[in-house]
């Protein structure tokens, strides 16, 4: 009789062992997968440096590296189309900028496909000019760019993907 019970004891014991050790393997897999997790954002900067006088960027603010599928520009909520020249010439429509004008401007040309990565911390410059030739200044608060903004779908490399609206 003892024998038995130490014999079902012993099983019991094994089972919630390997039940615990289960247990603890998923939530490694789960921390490992939200350790990587990417997160873009769309940023406008207005004179975020000396020589920026208006960027568009696409960053990646997570803690692991994104795999960009695709991105646009949006001006009032209507997409621009993919990024490159013909989105960035429209763009330059809309915000009523040209390239004369400005001290430079400069335009994401490469379309992106489908296996573009984005580490953690690291951004891309999709749109930006610099400032006026003539020295004139524009008002901020009603000029069009505060209209602009980035869309992107994107994913992690445990394929959890997700989109930037």
């Amino acid at each position: 009789m003892l024998d038995r019970t130490l014999s079902i004891l012993a099983l019991s014991v094994s089972f919630f062992a390997l039940a615990f050790t289960g247990w603890q393997s998923w939530l490694t897999y789960e921390h490992n997968r939200v350790s990587v997790s990417p997160k873009l954002i769309g940023a406008t900067h207005l004179r975020a440096s000396s020589d920026d006088f208006f960027r568009v960027e696409l960053v990646n603010v997570g803690l692991g590296p994104a795999i960009v599928r695709n991105a646009s520009i949006t001006f009032n909520g209507q997409s621009l189309g993919k990024l490159g020249a013909e989105a960035c010439e429209t763009l330059s429509g809309y915000l009523n900028v040209d390239a004369a004008d400005h001290s430079f401007m400069t335009c994401w040309e490469q379309v992106v496909g489908e296996n573009m990565y984005l580490r953690a911390g690291d951004s891309i410059t999709l749109y930006r000019f610099g400032e006026r030739r003539d020295g004139a200044t524009i008002e901020f608060s009603s000029h069009p760019m505060t209209s602009v903004n980035v869309t992107a779908d994107y994913c992690s490399f445990y394929d959890v993907c997700e989109s930037l609206n």
